[in-house]
């Protein structure tokens, strides 16, 4: 981290203490507090940080960050207080972040976030010294955490932004102040605090009304509802189809991994990629967007593209006992990433029997079971063998039936004692739905 003085913290005010103490890092959570540490005392669901004031300043901790009211005298730590922590936890990380004074990228969008941002990181990492978001570590804790790590070697800052209500992304988006901002798609997600298609395209360009005048914008190039926030100051790349500035324009998987061709601003490159999923070759264009909007060597994006890992439960693949593949793809779904999943897990098979276990698809608001209905219809229509829904809502892919096999389990311990009655060795199975439904909780049941 950028060291600060715990006098100097913005948002939050001084009770006790050295104000000349050196805070070297930040954390929430009291087992990461040590010698230099200012601990940020939270309160959440299943813990209240201000019960381990005592503790952090055993462990070593210089600083302490409280509500009003709840500290308490800790000898030799600097006691701070805001009205709410977490807000001050965003200040703090603006100030660390204008500190440091590197490029960030902020990657906002209702799918493929993460993977992009798993992507970019990976093309930029070989040519310049970058720090990316943690997994998703991407709400008004995450961003924080993620700008903590920074050190003055790090030139640039890869930040992934999340959003679920309405406001959410402009206030990560005035913590890490980036020059580039890069939108993924816009696709029906908490639709219960995002209204339709349009507040979910408000929502996630509030990433552009942030970036500086004269910033980078890379959007999708079939998105008109991007288009009114897409100001004249900014230089906007697209990418995908149709005639994007980045497109690929082949995407060959193989033993080895995928071959990958891509346009980028009229220059074929090609690349080998650790990706199947036909959906990854828009995240692809659109990191290789980005790159090149940093201002690194087009020459060198192949460089870093063996190297690229997705997150956990992001289209992992693991072997089946007695043959075949789970294909764990179960951090998140909306009715857009389903379908993704469905036709990536049919490409998959290559012909055998494929097994589709869907949880149930959160925060899409009155119109939930419709999405449901169309996504048990997507199933149908791409030829899916069985499908098992998970959960109250899950029911609603029922409308698979007409030509799959359909099973449906209330909650993840029935699921798990359906599974490998259902089961065959061969099948290529695929584990899909909302962070709530827990279906990554099936793996074991499923291999």
């Amino acid at each position: 981290m950028i060291p600060l003085a715990a006098g100097e913290l913005d948002g939050t005010r001084l009770l006790s203490g050295d104000p000349a103490t050196r805070i070297e890092s930040v954390v929430s959570d009291s087992r990461a507090a040590g010698p230099g540490a200012l601990f940020c005392a939270l309160e959440g669901e299943r813990a209240d940080g201000h019960d381990f004031l005592e503790a952090v300043a055993a462990a070593g901790a210089v600083a302490v960050l409280c509500r009003p009211g709840r500290s308490r005298p800790l000898p030799g730590v600097c006691v701070l207080e805001a009205g709410e922590p977490l807000t001050a936890l965003g200040a703090i990380a603006r100030q660390v972040r204008r500190a440091w004074g590197g490029k960030v990228i902020g990657i906002a969008g209702s799918n493929g976030k993460t993977s992009t941002k798993d992507m970019l990181a990976a093309l930029c990492a070989p040519h310049v010294p970058t720090l990316a978001t943690h997994r998703n570590h991407n709400n008004r804790l995450g961003l924080p955490l993620t700008l903590f790590r920074l050190e003055r070697g790090h030139a640039l800052c890869i930040c992934e932004l999340g959003t679920s209500e309405i406001g959410e992304l402009a206030d990560l988006a005035a913590i890490a102040e980036p020059e580039t901002g890069l939108v993924t798609n816009i696709a029906p997600e908490h639709l219960e605090f995002l209204g339709d298609l349009e507040g979910v395209a408000r929502e996630e360009a509030a990433l552009l009304a942030a970036l500086p005048a004269h910033g980078e914008a890379v959007v999708p190039a079939h998105e008109p509802l991007l288009a009114p926030y897409l100001r004249d100051d900014l230089r906007a790349t697209t990418f995908g189809e149709p005639r994007g500035d980045v497109r690929c324009l082949v995407w060959e998987p193989g033993a080895d991994g995928t071959r990958a061709v891509l346009d980028v601003m009229g220059e074929r490159v090609e690349l080998t990629v650790p990706l199947r999923a036909p959906h990854h070759a828009a995240n692809l264009a659109a990191a290789a967007a980005a790159y090149v909007r940093a201002g690194l060597p087009l020459a060198g994006l192949p460089e870093g593209a063996a190297a690229i890992e997705l997150s956990p439960f992001r289209g992992q693949e693991l072997a089946r006992h007695g043959g075949g593949v789970l294909v764990n793809d179960a951090y998140n779904a909306n009715p857009v990433s389903v379908e993704s999943a469905l036709a990536a897990l049919v490409e998959r098979a290559e012909g055998a029997r494929t097994v589709a276990v869907l949880g149930t698809m959160a925060e899409l608001g009155p119109d939930a079971p419709r999405w449901h209905a169309e996504a048990g219809r997507a199933c149908a229509r791409l030829g899916i063998d069985v499908v098992i829904g998970v959960g109250e809502l899950a029911a609603g892919y029922a409308t698979a039936s007409e030509r799959c096999e359909w099973h449906w389990a209330a909650d993840v311990p029935e699921a798990a004692d359906l599974l490998p009655r259902v089961l065959r060795p061969g099948d290529v199975v695929l584990l899909k739905g909302s962070r709530s439904a827990g279906v990554e909780r099936l793996a074991e049941a499923a291999l």
